[in-house]
């Protein structure tokens, strides 16, 4: 699944580094390998070390409940970082100056990123938990790292590339084939009751960390047969139902059904209205297309604009009666967690949604500047909740304003842009761009955020960064001619 990650530094095969294919430029990783070959050698070695440490790490942080908990949250949080700054260090060393891990080949994204770490890392001086906060500023660097690592995958060979959307395609159908057969037999570790209802969670514990986690596996399998196709996209996909097309439905088809028994509304919700938006853009974006399908475009917006007011009033008609319940205890009678259970008032998860923002802008108007310290929601927002206490917002924003303030909101909000930018542009693109979807995913996973909190899912985190240096880095990705890759399945 991962042999070819030993090529991500080469534009060829073994023994030919400085080789490229005619028609293709050459790799910037094959052009900063040293001439002197035992000198290359060791490097290609390096390179491969933290490569495959990185896939084995990200593959262990999903497993081990996304990374979510101690002590793997602190264990991702040293060791992510470090093998950042060991791919920086090594690919300096290497006389790599331009290349896209080097300081040229950051991005905007990536300084952003980088900023909202060294801030985040900075808030510990100030931080009502500074330890967590120094926590959570690693797994922010080593975001940035899986983002430097993305975009030199992409800058190296064709089969580097296509192992890194294999690896994640094979992830999404593995770990979803064995969820909903544990969920079918009543497997415990992969499903949870929650209202009534058995929700499907994988190995990440949680439904909607793992419906996440299908956002992206998802759209990595459709790149995967997108590049098994280059002249095609989807069109000839979905217009020839040959045996390509068949395997790439057995491929979906198990993520798909794991997604939907997650019973996560968001996340099915921001697929739709990821699709629509990738409409918008491609309607109303692009240069030269017809009237006709200009005016589909004015009808997608209109179409959004409808569904956000209807989808609003009905949300608001099921929330409203709960805006007056706090979620707390009436009277404790008795003692113990039996007795706090039975005198607590239920409320729905929209409404104490809504009731943490509106008490999280109370205790950002506290510090608004810089907030009260990264990962310092908790404590932050105890004093002015609403409801239960909670660790996390369910909102990437209002979290921010809480911990960082406006000036770590500007740098997500900069880091944001940045980072859906290029996808706009992918969009506006060739339709048989396999990055296409990996663009939706992205666009996805980040209007998930709005309402959920599976950024703080370190292993998803690392994911997002993976892909999103993969879909920004400048270097062109070429398509692989499937007579090339008859044996990569």
């Amino acid at each position: 699944m991962l042999k070819a990650l030993r090529h991500a530094n080469c534009g060829s095969g073994p023994g030919r580094a400085a080789e490229t294919r005619p028609g293709l430029r050459a790799s910037p990783l094959t052009e900063s390998i040293p001439r002197n070959q035992s000198a290359g050698r060791a490097q290609r070695f390096a390179e491969r070390g933290i490569l495959w440490t990185a896939a084995i790490l990200v593959l262990w942080a999903c497993y081990d409940q996304g990374a979510f908990l101690l002590p793997s949250k602190t264990i991702v949080a040293a060791v992510a970082p470090a093998l950042g700054l060991l791919w920086i260090l090594m690919r300096r060393g290497g006389g790599a100056g331009d290349h896209p891990s080097g300081r040229a080949g950051w991005g905007a994204e990536g300084w952003f990123f980088a900023g909202l770490a060294a801030f985040g890392s900075v808030s510990a001086l100030w931080s009502l938990d500074w330890p967590s906060s120094i926590r959570a500023a690693g797994i922010l660097f080593g975001g940035v790292a899986y983002l430097l690592l993305g975009r030199a995958v992409a800058a190296g060979s064709e089969e580097a590339r296509a192992s890194l959307l294999f690896l994640l395609c094979y992830a999404g159908i593995l770990l979803s084939v064995i969820s909903v057969v544990g969920w079918a037999v009543g497997g415990t570790p992969f499903a949870l009751e929650q209202d009534g209802q058995r929700v499907l969670t994988g190995t990440f514990g949680y439904a909607n960390a793992y419906a996440g986690f299908l956002l992206l596996t998802i759209m990595a399998t459709v790149a995967v047969f997108m590049l098994r196709r280059p002249t095609g996209g989807f069109a000839a996909v979905s217009g020839r139902l040959g045996w390509r097309g068949v395997l790439m439905a057995a491929a979906l088809a198990p993520q798909l059904v794991a997604l939907v028994l997650t019973r996560a509304r968001a996340a099915l919700a921001v697929i739709v209205i990821a699709l629509a938006l990738c409409g918008v853009v491609r309607t109303l974006g692009a240069r030269g297309v017809s009237r006709s399908r200009r005016a589909m475009g004015v009808g997608l917006v209109a179409a959004l604009a409808v569904g956000a007011v209807v989808g609003g009033l009905m949300l608001w008609s099921q929330v409203a009666p709960q805006m007056a319940v706090s979620g707390l205890p009436r009277a404790v009678s008795g003692t113990g967690i039996d007795a706090l259970a039975r005198d607590t008032v239920p409320m729905t998860a929209d409404a104490f949604r809504i009731k943490t923002w509106m008490a999280a802008l109370h205790a950002f108007e506290a510090q608004p500047v810089v907030g009260h310290g990264l990962d310092s929601f908790y404590l932050a927002y105890a004093p002015y909740k609403l409801g239960a206490h909670t660790t996390y917002a369910h909102n990437i924003v209002v979290q921010h304003l809480v911990e960082l303030g406006v000036v770590g909101t500007v740098l997500l909000l900069c880091f944001l842009g940045a980072a859906l930018l290029p996808c706009v542009r992918v969009l506006r693109g060739s339709p048989a761009d396999p990055r296409v979807p990996l663009a939706l995913g992205l666009v996805a996973f980040v209007l998930h955020n709005l309402v959920d909190l599976t950024w703080y899912f370190p292993a998803l985190l690392f994911i997002f960064a993976l892909v999103l240096g993969f879909v920004t880095s400048p270097v062109p990705t070429v398509d692989i001619p499937a007579a090339e890759n008859e044996t990569a399945l």
